[in-house]
């Protein structure tokens, strides 16, 4: 399992993504792996929080 990733690079990346940033641009852009930015997008598409350890919840608009 790999290092937990801080809740200000999620935020980083869902707003890199509804730029119209490609996966593979984000993962190099934030230094994290292609499957870390996929999970993220997916949860976006699906309407799913996206948490941090503070239980803050960032809504998609």
């Amino acid at each position: 399992m790999g290092k937990k990733l801080k809740f200000e690079t999620k935020v980083l990346i869902c707003e890199d993504l509804k730029q119209g940033l490609s996966q593979r641009v984000i993962s190099e852009k934030r230094n994290v792996s292609k499957t870390t930015v996929f999970n993220i997008n997916k949860k976006l598409l699906e309407n799913l929080p996206i948490t941090a350890n503070l239980d803050l919840v960032v809504k998609n608009f």
